[in-house]
């Protein structure tokens, strides 16, 4: 049996995150005549699970529900049926999530491979050149989306060290940006 903290050392995150699962119905720890939360080698797995799920983009109505599945239902055949139809649905959810990252990644992968053209094209220019060499690379709509965030937002080219320190001033004045 552990303590919430060290179960929240266990996974770098805070004892307000293992509050918040039992607020959902996920945990529900023993606790010790004075309140400490004592959470048993199942209950640290059940969070394991859930929190990976959390972290993977699936919804915690979803992680409530495979949760709030027991196996104390009078009708053992209907209780297997909703938790194989709660899987089916995860998996799904998952599958999606699958498709998701592959094409971000195949993007992510494709401007590594604009960058290097445009960085070998421009050695040794200044940072115009380089996003000229960028954009020159590929028409705009071939360009990988990923790029749109690497790149000086509208406006006058500016080099984009310039623009990293406007947006640091920027964050600790205290204006939005």
């Amino acid at each position: 049996m552990r303590k919430i903290g060290e179960v929240a050392a266990m996974f770098q995150t805070t004892p307000r995150t293992l509050l918040y699962y039992e607020e959902l119905g996920i945990l529900s720890p023993q606790k010790t005549e004075k309140g400490t939360r004592m959470y048993s080698e199942v209950d640290i797995r059940r969070f394991s699970v859930a929190y990976e799920l959390s972290h993977l983009g699936i919804p915690f109505r979803t992680i409530r529900a495979l949760a709030a599945l027991c196996d104390h239902a009078p009708d053992k055949v209907d209780i297997a049926e909703r938790k194989m139809s709660t899987l089916a649905s995860l998996a799904e959810d998952l599958r999606a999530q699958i498709e998701r990252i592959e094409r971000v990644a195949t993007d992510v992968e494709s401007a590594i491979g604009v960058i290097a053209s445009a960085a070998s094209t421009s050695a040794g220019s200044t940072d115009a050149d380089f996003q000229d060499a960028l954009f020159r690379s590929s028409s705009a709509r071939e360009l990988p989306a990923i790029l749109s965030l690497l790149v000086p937002r509208e406006g006058p080219v500016r080099s984009c060290d310039k623009a990293a320190k406007e947006t640091r001033l920027e964050t600790s004045d205290g204006a939005a940006d």
